[in-house]
Formats: structure tokens, C-alpha cells, sequence
């Protein structure tokens, strides 16, 4: 859900940007460990999961690994936008949209209370006093949409279909969509760079 910019940007190559993750500011974010990859002169994007052209993208991808005899289904970042939450993410229209129940307009809300920071006073969008409810927000989409991609994939293959995820269970976040999967793979920092030579 993160790091397959090079085939969204194949699949959409003119509407791409459609898909993006938007900070409060309205960019686009880029993805911190891969900032240094560009696919056809274009960097690597944080996609929202919440905007259809890159669901779509993803629903795709689902349906034509498990027709192609896949049995099983392992998502890498599965979290999707909102594993973005620690940059700041997601504040596109969509996302926005969502949480409207809870505020107008939240996005217009965070950008006022950081111009209202008194001098001296450094303010992140993390520290806005509904962000843990807009965490909240964000983390029970993802558990609903991995939901729906473990649906899509036993409709495409007729049966159920285990689902894995790569995981930093050290990080509850990464717990949100467990009734979604089946396996967590732990991924751990290995420092293998550091590692004295045998």
C-alpha cells in the first residue's frame, strides 16, 4: 500500500496524482525510507487509501494475484494512509470529509491553531487536541479496508484466503486491523550494515 508507487504511476500515468496523501498544508508527502527512489523522473508518493483511483489500484492488484493462484494474500504496509500518521497525514479532501461528523472542517481547524502559536511555541498537527480522535479515525479505515481487500480476495478466489502483514508489532497501530489477517510478520531494524564481518 506504500511502496508500489512505480506500478500506481504505470497503471494511472496521467492521473496519478489523484492518489496522494496531502499534509495539512495541501502537499503531497513524500515516503521517508524511499525517498531517495523516483520511477520515470517522479518521487516516490505517500498513496491514501482512501482515494478511489489508488483503492482501485489495490483492489486490482488483490484479485489478479489470488486469480493467479495465489493462496495466499501478504500486504506490505497495510496500514496504508494510515501509517502516514506520524508524518502528519492524511489531510486530502476525502479524509477531511470523513471526519466531518466530529468537525467541519478539520484541516481549517489544525491550519488555525497553528497560526494561533504564540512565539516561541512550536506547534506540530500532532499536537491539535483531536488528533488522537483523527488517529482513531484513520486507523479504523484501515482495519476496514484490509477487511474489504480479505473479502474481495475470497469472492476472487471462491474460498477464504489467508492474509499476512508486515508488522512492527511493537507499534499498536499495527494492531488496529487484526481481525483482518491471519499472520503477522514481524518486521524488525536489523542493522545488518553494522554487523562485524564474520
Amino acid at each position: 500500500m506504500v511502496t508500489e508507487f512505480a506500478a500506481y504511476h504505470d497503471r494511472f500515468p496521467t492521473t496519478w496524482e489523484e492518489g496522494l496523501c496531502r499534509d495539512v498544508h495541501g502537499q503531497p508527502m513524500k515516503i521517508p525510507w524511499l525517498t531517495d527512489h523516483r520511477h520515470k523522473g517522479v518521487p516516490y508518493w505517500w498513496c491514501c487509501t482512501r482515494r478511489p483511483q489508488f483503492r482501485q489500484f489495490l483492489e486490482e492488484r488483490v484479485a489478479r494475484t489470488v486469480r493467479a493462484g495465489a493462496h495466499g494474500v501478504h500486504v506490505d504496509d497495510h496500514l496504508g494512509t494510515s501509517g502516514a500518521l506520524f508524518l502528519g497525514a492524511c489531510f486530502c479532501d476525502r479524509c477531511v470529509e470523513g471526519f466531518r461528523p466530529r468537525d467541519p472542517d478539520y484541516r481549517a481547524t489544525v491550519l488555525a491553531w497553528l497560526r494561533g502559536a504564540q512565539a516561541g511555541e512550536p506547534r506540530r498537527v500532532q499536537d491539535h487536541p483531536l488528533w488522537g480522535e483523527w488517529s482513531a479515525y484513520h486507523l479504523r479505515a484501515a482495519a476496514a479496508y484490509m477487511a474489504e481487500l480479505r473479502a474481495l480476495a475470497a469472492r476472487e478466489a471462491g474460498r477464504e484466503v489467508p492474509m499476512s502483514a508486515n508488522a512492527g508489532l511493537l507499534w499498536p497501530n499495527h494492531l488496529a486491523d487484526y481481525r483482518a489477517l491471519d499472520f503477522f510478520s514481524a518486521e524488525i531494524e536489523h542493522g545488518a550494515a553494522l554487523a562485524p564481518p564474520d
